[in-house]
């Protein structure tokens, strides 16, 4: 018997809580498949999610914005095994992570030295 198929599977990566390999049924949906990476990490851009799928031979891409899905504006569109969600970041996020950052550091310094 056939425990495993890859047809049954989608690749969720990028700024995500955890990328993975995540099983997929006939009901699974994008929002579904972000929640079995964990969520969104806190550089990521909810506006720039974006679903590859071959089909026929044919690659096809599309990009959703999940806020939209979230305010039932757009459909929560479905997935199919062999799909890859990839999640990009936002520049802006990750700008304001880097602020956050060198300030807990400078914070952390006296006297020029680093407490720990």
């Amino acid at each position: 018997t056939l425990k495993e198929s890859p047809s049954r599977k989608v690749v969720v990566d990028g700024e995500v809580t955890r990328s993975g390999v995540f099983p997929v049924t006939s009901r699974t949906t994008l929002m579904e498949a972000i929640a079995q990476a964990g969520g969104f990490n806190q550089v990521a851009d909810q506006t720039k999610v974006f679903v590859y799928r071959t089909a026929d031979g044919r690659k096809y891409v599309a990009n959703y914005d999940v806020s939209q899905v979230r305010e039932g504006k757009i459909v929560n569109p479905a997935l199919y095994g062999g799909d890859v969600v990839v999640v990009f970041s936002s520049t802006t996020r990750i700008a304001w992570q880097n602020v956050k950052d060198f300030a807990g550091v400078a914070r952390n310094v006296v006297g020029g030295a680093l407490i720990k």
